[in-house]
């Protein structure tokens, strides 16, 4: 190919980046609308959703119900192909709608995503954008795709990063002790109550979608795809259904290692130092007798509690839990290493810190070291008259008076 035909193509490209996203008349892709209840019957409501969300993230984050984002691809390497992107809302009455967009022609991806790219920018800007593992993937491949067909822009990037929430971290936090994995279907079956039936799995899908883009239209090609198209749909709402239960769980944690998911979440989100303060408050009073009970899990939340209690000024409530902790499991190493090192450094107390480490099994020979000699200077300067630890008066320039029989002057 020579320069000539090079810079043609390229000229030809930039043209075709700063065109309006308009869509071939006859594109290689399919769209399909889904309004209100899923196939497997759930109905998420805006308001609700709506509402939970804002107890998962910062309050003034969320202006509008949020949508949610969903993608499927021939693989998981950098060459992959979204051959199905689902998007979800709301209407202006409440009820969710699922919109797919399935590539029928790989020589229409870039249509395709024209298309894609006009509905996010119709969505209300407020609109959070809801994924599940998205930083991870969905995001990733839906720049990778952008940036090679040269639609992505700033705005782009502000929805898919300023305006993304991923909520697998949050259920991980929340339920990863009590389940074998955080799968969504996992969640979807143990905590939604919802069961798929002949459910594609991924390796089927990105299978499927192979062979689709491939040319192949046979009955089991057609089936399975459509079998792809519910399966994605069912991610979206199930999507949305999962803020709702997360928020749920926030609320009112039903175990320990729940509560401790919740804690973490807290600790994480972007919340402000009263709200943070108020809702571990809460927590410690919901789980402290409990907590007080469990050496291990137990010990574990509210060790974690005064980390948060320390970090939004209350340090003489975290300092008191972590008495308490010690008076009910004496030599707990963690819990008693804490307390010792607040002793010695907040309240200037090395004898306090040297007995209560005293009380661990093979303490840090380093920390009983420095404890010692701060206890011993401290014993020392106790006995020392206290007309001679006090401050000299200064004179009158300012400095320190001599001292009578000293080799200074005045």
């Amino acid at each position: 190919m020579s320069i000539a035909t090079r810079l043609a193509a390229f000229a030809r490209l930039a043209d075709a980046a700063q065109s309006p996203l308009v869509a071939r008349t006859t594109p290689g892709f399919s769209i399909h609308d889904h309004r209100g209840r899923s196939q497997r019957g759930r109905d998420p409501q805006a308001a609700s959703v709506t509402e939970a969300l804002r107890s998962l993230v910062a309050p003034r984050r969320v202006g509008a119900p949020p949508c949610v984002f969903d993608i499927e691809t021939t693989g998981l390497g950098s060459d992959t192909v979204p051959f199905l992107v689902g998007l979800g809302g709301f209407t202006a009455d409440g009820t969710a709608w699922v919109r797919q967009w399935q590539l029928d022609d790989p020589d229409d991806e870039r249509a395709m995503w024209i298309s894609i790219v006009a509905a996010l920018r119709e969505l209300d800007p407020r609109s959070l954008l809801v994924t599940y593992n998205g930083a991870s993937f969905d995001r990733t491949i839906a720049r990778l795709r952008l940036r090679r067909l040269a639609l992505w822009d700033d705005a782009l990037a502000r929805r898919f990063f300023d305006d993304h929430v991923d909520l697998l971290p949050v259920c991980r936090r929340l339920w990863r002790a009590s389940l074998p994995d955080c799968r969504l279907t996992t969640l979807e079956r143990e905590v939604l109550g919802s069961i798929r039936v002949g459910d594609p799995s991924g390796m089927e899908i990105a299978e499927l979608g192979t062979r689709w883009l491939a040319g192949d239209r046979d009955g089991r090609a057609v089936a399975g795809v459509a079998a792809v198209r519910r399966h994605n749909a069912d991610d979206l709402l199930g999507l949305a259904s999962l803020v709702e239960a997360a928020a749920r769980a926030l609320a009112e944690p039903t175990d320990l290692p729940q509560a401790l998911g919740v804690l973490r979440h807290l600790g994480r989100a972007e919340h402000d130092a009263q709200v943070l303060r108020i809702r571990t408050l809460a927590l410690l009073d919901a789980w402290r007798d409990a907590a007080l009970a469990d050496a291990v899990r137990g010990v574990e939340l509210l060790l974690a509690i005064t980390r948060i209690l320390r970090r939004v000024g209350e340090a003489e409530r975290a300092h008191a839990l972590l008495h308490e902790i010690c008076t009910r499991h004496r030599g707990h190493r963690d819990a008693t290493t804490r307390l010792a090192i607040d002793c010695e450094h907040r309240l200037r107390r090395a004898d306090l810190a040297l007995a209560w480490l005293s009380t661990v099994d093979a303490p840090c020979p380093d920390r009983l070291a420095r404890l010692v000699a701060k206890a011993r200077r401290a014993a020392l300067v106790a006995v020392v008259p206290a007309a001679l630890r006090s401050p000299r008066p200064a004179d009158g320039h300012g400095r320190a008076a001599p001292v009578p029989g000293s080799w200074r002057r005045a």
